[in-house]
């Protein structure tokens, strides 16, 4: 009944008026399904529709406008110049988190209370578990395992994940 501090995902932010239109513009999943109990799956594509990113995708109660991407760890850097080159004149930031934020997933176990950051199901799997996004400080005095523990348990139920099992 493991939670698992997954040190290599990051967290990129993206907020403003114009932020949910300018995401739904540009990502694979529909934004009106995603609340802050719920988060979706989603990735960017190339115009010929090669996947350059996957993510969870959490919306912050309360904010409408401001949604946090959790994404490879390496990618962070890459994902934000890439938004930030769709950008244009929508009233948006996009900025990396991976210092500040940190991605924690558990199985077996109910997920923790809403006061640690954002929590939801894994929308991938319901046996892939819940995935939560807390403050560093807070994560390793909640987790139990690393993110070899999670990815055995993601592996072993037939979950691909991007940068790792497919570019």
């Amino acid at each position: 009944m493991p939670i698992a501090h997954l040190t290599d995902r990051g967290v990129v932010k993206v907020a403003g008026a114009d932020a949910k239109r300018f995401l739904d513009g540009l990502l694979t999943c529909d934004l009106d399904k995603i609340d802050p109990d719920r988060p979706g799956f989603g990735a960017l594509l190339t115009p010929q529709g090669k996947i350059l990113f996957d993510f969870l995708i959490f919306q912050a109660p309360g904010e409408e406008a401001a949604y946090f991407l959790d994404t490879p760890r390496f990618a962070c850097e890459d994902l934000v110049k890439r938004l930030s080159f769709y950008r244009l004149r929508a009233k948006v930031s996009i900025e990396t988190l991976a210092d500040a934020l940190c991605v924690l997933a558990g199985w077996d176990r109910p997920p923790p209370p809403p006061e640690i950051g954002l929590v939801g199901q894994d929308p991938r799997l319901p046996a892939l578990g819940w995935r939560a996004i807390a403050a560093c400080e807070d994560a390793p005095s909640l987790a139990d395992a690393d993110a070899r523990d999670y990815h055995a348990h993601r592996i072993a139920l037939g979950v691909p994940e991007g940068g790792r099992d497919f570019l």
